[in-house]
């Protein structure tokens, strides 16, 4: 084979170059294979994500028409998603205007070219649903608009969540406004920020700015020690006489009262969602009216008690079993007893056994009627074993609630009795006590009580 045969058979540049190119084109063709199957496989994960999340899905073109939207949208409105490519709101089923704001709201976003918020409802199933979309631009090579993504979600449960805190915030401004108890806030410092109108009436302040930032531990009716255990996260509380003379004299803040007031405090420490103190709050209740009826109270126990400890009579109060509950005084001068010895034991125990029956039977009677009266005289016996003759008067207060017992008044009749025996017998013989004619000793049999012939009845 001669140069020029084995020069034709040899491959010219061209065929070189367009065998490579070709080995070139097949491993592009390849390689787009690939990535056309990886592009596949990544839609396809695409969109089963976004087919399987709750929020709703969608693409618009600048027309307004939909290039695509997730089946989700049928959870939250009466739209059946199926079919939508390709149409506008209107035609896709939703009410006028709904279709009217949706337009409105993707046009902003598109003139704006930034993304956008916003919140509506729609029913779907005869529910109404709060919705929230957030819509962003999207850009093609040249930063130009050329569609929009819309994210919506439903913020049902989350809306009326809000609504019940806006509901229970303004049942607590009710209830902070018109409660009669005065409400004072303070910061983690003890500096005031708020006060209820209960609390500017007590202390006779026009408005709230005039005591905003008033230092609850330098209030001059909290002590050292009551300070110190709010400054440890402790309740307190007390009772104060409240001076309106020296909060004017410390010039603490304008008050249009005068005098003084019985104040009851309890202040509370509040707590973040840590464990450090956030605030204190103080409810104040003034009793003045409560301590002057206190104070009446005891003055008349005092009278009431000091009759009782001088009184000639003795009291008795038994329970509806018999037992006593309360003895005066006097008991241990009629009886040999002291008051305390008295208490628990049986209200029968110092009764004559001759007369037990009698005073048992009366005692009986008035335990069964309520506010019953009865008299009785029988003996008793003293703690030294002496016979004494008493007259009692039972009343029957078991129904009271500040008594809730029979209530026994009694004292010793011994000496009346023997003058009227005396008596007895000087009208039934000629033997009268000197000083002593038988017409007295007649009206004496007859009262019970003798007195001097010389003496006018």
């Amino acid at each position: 084979m001669n140069k020029s045969e084995r020069t034709a058979l040899r491959p010219s540049k061209e065929v070189e170059a367009l065998r490579a190119r070709i080995t070139e084109l097949d491993a592009d063709v390849r390689a787009g294979k690939r990535v056309k199957k990886a592009l596949d496989q990544n839609e396809i994960n695409f969109r089963s994500l976004i087919e399987n999340v709750q929020d709703v899905v969608a693409r618009y073109d600048l027309d307004l028409r939909y290039l695509y939207v997730s089946p989700s949208l049928e959870r939250y409105t009466d739209v059946k998603s199926e079919g939508l490519v390709g149409k506008t709101h209107r035609e896709a089923g939703f009410s006028e205007e709904l279709s009217s704001f949706f337009d409105r709201s993707l046009r902003q976003v598109i003139a704006s070219r930034k993304p956008a918020d916003v919140e509506f409802t729609a029913e779907s199933r005869g529910i109404l649903r709060f919705l929230e979309s957030r819509a962003y631009p999207e850009f093609d090579e040249s930063g130009n608009v050329k569609s929009v993504v819309t994210v919506t979600r439903d913020i049902t449960e989350r809306k009326r969540a809000e609504q019940a805190l806006r509901e229970s915030d303004e049942r607590f401004k009710s209830i902070y406004s018109q409660s009669p108890v005065g409400i004072e806030i303070y910061d983690a410092d003890g500096k005031m920020i708020d006060i209820n109108p209960a609390g500017l009436k007590i202390f006779g302040i026009e408005r709230t700015e005039q005591v905003r930032g008033f230092d609850i531990f330098t209030n001059p009716n909290i002590t050292h020690r009551l300070r110190k255990k709010l400054t440890e996260g402790k309740p307190v509380a007390f009772e104060s006489v409240f001076d309106f003379e020296l909060v004017k004299k410390m010039g603490l803040y304008p008050t249009s009262r005068s005098g003084q007031c019985f104040i009851d405090y309890f202040i509370t420490p509040l707590y973040s969602s840590g464990k450090s103190i956030s605030g204190y709050v103080a409810h104040v209740r003034e009793i003045t009216e409560r301590q002057k009826i206190a104070e009446t109270l005891a003055k008349s126990e005092k009278r009431f008690r000091a009759l009782i400890e001088h009184s000639a009579d003795a009291i008795s109060l038994i329970d509806a079993h018999g037992v006593v509950v309360y003895e005066s005084p006097s008991t241990q001068r009629l009886t040999g007893y002291l008051p305390e010895e008295r208490l628990g034991k049986s209200g029968f125990d110092l009764v004559h056994s001759d007369d037990l029956p009698f005073v048992k039977a009366i005692l009986i009677d008035v335990i069964a009627h309520k506010g019953i009266v009865k008299d009785a005289q029988f003996r008793s016996v003293r703690k030294d074993g002496s016979v004494w003759w008493t007259e009692g008067t039972a009343v029957n207060l078991l129904h009271e609630p500040g008594v809730q017992a029979i209530v026994i008044n009694y004292r010793d009749i011994t000496h009346r009795k023997k003058s009227r025996k005396g008596a007895e017998e000087c009208q039934s013989t000629t033997q009268c006590p000197p000083g002593t004619d038988r017409a007295t000793a007649v009206r004496t049999a007859r009262t019970g009580t003798a007195r001097s012939a010389h003496q006018p009845f």
